[in-house]
């Protein structure tokens, strides 16, 4: 039952298959929010640079006129920033980054492929300038790492500088597995007093 709004021809079933389009007629409008990117992979990893997946995923969301959700660690999500302000207009669009550690060495080594955390500060500063919602996933909050006073102090203090309009916390969850693993293995690493 749903069908694009800013192009006329998709090369969807409906396409090939008239009487979908008029059968689709009678149901009722549903409601979706699209999340493209999240915890479990960023959708903006420095390799989006040259491959624009999202970009091109972020049109068909538009050309449906969806709401668009995005979680991501990396202030390349920028350049889409005129594909945003479309999705906004027509809809609704958030763009949400993990920030959780104020110190940028320690920043380093835990997300050795992310944007530094005042580059997604000014990122949320550019978007929120633009009209877009955007705020801050605080967590995981690591145990002794970033769940200190100060680091948590830091990171709210700058989310509130850079206009971000929430802020969402929780702590650490480790289950057996590789994620656990590599965790423990970098702390013993970086930080073997703990």
């Amino acid at each position: 039952g749903y069908f694009p709004v800013h192009k006329k021809e998709q090369f969807a079933m409906y396409d090939f298959f008239p009487d979908l389009k008029e059968s689709a007629k009678t149901h009722k409008d549903g409601k979706a929010i699209i999340n493209i990117g999240g915890g479990v992979c960023d959708v903006y990893q420095p390799v989006e640079k040259e491959v624009r997946m999202t970009r091109e995923l972020m049109e068909i969301i538009y050309d449906y006129k969806f709401p668009l959700w995005i979680l991501t660690k990396n202030d390349l999500v920028l350049e889409d920033i005129d594909l945003l302000k479309k999705i906004n207009k027509d809809s609704y669009a958030v763009v949400n980054f993990t920030i959780t550690l104020a110190n940028e060495k320690a920043q380093k080594i835990f997300e050795p492929g992310a944007s530094s955390t005042q580059e997604r500060f000014d990122a949320i500063k550019a978007l929120r300038k633009e009209g877009i919602h955007s705020g801050v996933y605080f967590y995981p909050a690591l145990p002794f790492i970033g769940d200190t006073i100060e680091n948590v102090e830091t990171i709210y203090k700058q989310a509130k500088e850079a206009g971000a309009e929430f802020i969402y916390s929780s702590g650490l969850t480790l289950k057996p597995g590789r994620s656990k693993d590599e965790y423990m293995n970098t702390i013993r690493k970086h930080y073997p007093d703990l």
